[in-house]
């Protein structure tokens, strides 16, 4: 578990899953930068109150026990999955599933959002649906804030 440092006194709330990514193979060398991107956003919006798993894929029981024993509060996932348009060159239909659990396994909130790469890279299209997903994280500020 690799510990991201923030300026707060406090633990971590939230634990990041590996992120599950089904790309076409044209987009595959755009996994690390959609990765990075991605983890960029929830540092920013959890500021400190986040640590991301190691990237080996490990089951869900695995990480809500390591989560648990860390004493973080949430499990987040995302899945990300781009799949080619037909007849269309180099145009995707991209999906973000979001799914946050608490310790015990139960899931807490999810949020799916799909769009296409008519007008932005797949990078973009990442970013964006990341953006409309992270209604359910607010979930997660809420609950913290009011315990």
């Amino acid at each position: 578990v690799s510990k991201t440092v923030g300026s707060s006194a406090e633990p971590p709330v939230v634990y990041v899953g590996p992120i599950s990514f089904q790309l076409d193979e044209c987009i595959q060398n755009d996994k690390k930068y959609m990765r990075q991107a991605v983890q960029d956003e929830l540092r920013r919006k959890f500021s400190g109150h986040i640590v991301f798993s190691a990237d080996k894929v490990r089951s869900l029981e695995n990480m809500c026990a390591e989560a648990a024993f860390a004493g973080y509060s949430y499990i987040l996932l995302d899945s990300i999955k781009a799949v080619r348009m037909k007849n269309i060159p180099y145009r995707f239909k991209l999906s973000f599933l979001e799914e946050v659990f608490d310790t015990a396994g139960n899931l807490v909130t999810t949020s799916e959002s799909i769009t296409d790469t008519a007008e932005m890279t797949p990078i973009e299209a990442v970013l964006y649906l990341q953006t409309t997903a992270q209604t359910s994280l607010q979930s997660i500020t809420h609950i913290e804030k009011t315990a």
